[in-house]
């Protein structure tokens, strides 16, 4: 998509873009080779969702039963049918791996794409060089499951509303409902708060225009999300647990399967958790992730105090409604607790992309002020890069080597023993699972 200022090089463009999708892939790969290389190290849950997949290539496994139904069912149509057109080309364990690089990179093409648009080609490779160094997106999209395409469909619906390009936006929206029904709500939301605020005469043009396409499709993929929600119902998974069941219960505390506030945290999911990531907490230990932390807070500050704002004021009214749609959904999630979804994750998504497209910018500033030299500017990207597979190495995923000696003993019994042979890698997900 061409710069707001108009564009007489789509070619170079292209370029640019080819570009950053090659280099992020690339971080992927060099990041991750040794989880690519190795098929006991896989995302922790794949056990829950990915696993039963092999039955693609071996019939005789994973038998109907109360588990393996259910993670059937709890997996998006979407998922399943991607997984399922690879089965015959790629085992499922790998192919996790690969559509985990695809939306990694998709998403950093994306972040790319934003920021040039918003700004510059400069800008652009600022966004990507602050993507590469945030490794909570990784971790959140490893594993090829339905969480991996939250973050693209998300950027996708953003670059959709600020490049006025309805298509984009209600592609995202059909995409969601197939693949991460649960950030639908929150950006239909969006939708809506934008046709009220054109009706009240607020914006000069809504999010999507009231076209009979455009209608028509946001309704199938609402009727799709509500079909999807309503199957697992009539399938007899259910009712979800009460409020008044959970308290006390350690099963929904840190100590369980997953912890459940049942109130908001605002400094925890809106500050801390993103900060904690995005400082080298978990590279560096406490005392590092401070000092990394304040440094970059620090360098943020000055930054954002030399941007001009008005030069972005146009992009205000899509940013502030997404963020009103995600706290609202945020809010209402604890309001009907697990009725939605969990509640952080209707601004986990938000927050992380709206952090680093904010750092992007002041550091863009930044540099912009101190004379913005292209080797320089070429250089410190190559740094990004390096810090970035660095910061990256292996995130998202759990060494389960410890168990090859359980899994090939697994692979050797005879088959009237244990049922028919299987692949090493159907092997290994069961020990997995077990």
């Amino acid at each position: 998509m061409p710069g707001p200022a108009g564009n007489n090089q789509p070619f170079r463009e292209l370029i640019g873009v080819l570009a950053a999708a090659f280099l992020t892939l690339l971080v992927y790969v060099v990041s991750q080779k040794e989880a690519l290389a190795n098929s006991f190290m896989v995302n922790d849950d794949v056990r829950q969702q990915v696993y039963w997949m092999q039955k693609w290539l071996d019939a005789s496994l994973y038998p109907p039963d109360l588990l393996n139904s259910y993670a059937q069912q709890y997996v998006p149509w979407g998922i399943k049918a991607i997984y399922r057109v690879a089965a015959p080309v790629v085992d499922p364990l790998m192919f996790s791996k690969i559509l985990t690089g695809f939306t990694f990179t998709v998403l950093g093409t994306l972040i790319f794409m934003t920021c040039r648009f918003m700004g510059s080609r400069s800008l652009g490779w600022a966004g990507l060089s602050t993507y590469w160094l945030m490794p909570y997106f990784l971790d959140t999209m490893s594993g090829g499951l339905a969480r991996s395409f939250a973050f693209p469909l998300l950027a996708m619906f953003m670059l959709g509303w600020f490049a006025g390009r309805p298509w984009v936006l209600v592609s995202s929206l059909l995409l969601q409902s197939l693949l991460i029904p649960y950030v639908f709500p929150l950006c239909l939301a969006a939708v809506l708060v934008s046709w009220l605020l054109f009706g009240m005469r607020r914006m000069p043009e809504p999010a999507v225009p009231f076209k009979p396409a455009y209608i028509g499709a946001i309704f199938s993929a609402a009727v799709i999300v509500v079909i999807m929600k309503y199957s697992f119902d009539l399938q007899g998974y259910g009712p979800m647990v009460s409020v008044r069941e959970m308290a006390d219960n350690p099963l929904f505390t840190a100590a369980g399967r997953y912890e459940i506030a049942v109130m908001p945290a605002f400094l925890k999911d809106l500050v801390v958790t993103p900060w904690e990531w995005m400082g080298g907490f978990h590279e560096l230990g406490t005392v590092g992730g401070v000092v990394t932390t304040v440094l970059a807070a620090g360098i943020a500050v000055v930054g954002l105090c030399l941007v001009d704002w008005r030069s972005l004021g146009r992009f205000l009214p899509p940013v502030a409604i997404v963020a009103a749609a995600s706290l609202g959904m945020y809010l209402l999630a604890y309001v009907v607790l697990l009725r939605l979804f969990i509640p952080d994750r209707y601004v986990m998504y938000t927050i992380n992309l709206y952090y680093c497209v904010l750092l992007a910018i002041a550091f863009h500033a930044l540099w912009a002020r101190c004379g913005r030299k292209r080797v320089a500017g070429v250089c410190l990207v190559a740094a990004a890069m390096l810090a970035g597979v660095y910061r990256l190495d292996n995130v998202g995923v759990t060494d389960y080597s410890a168990d090859k000696a359980l899994c090939d003993a697994l692979a050797v019994t005879p088959p009237s023993t244990r049922g028919r042979r299987t692949t090493r890698s159907s092997v290994f997900t069961s020990c997995l699972v077990n």
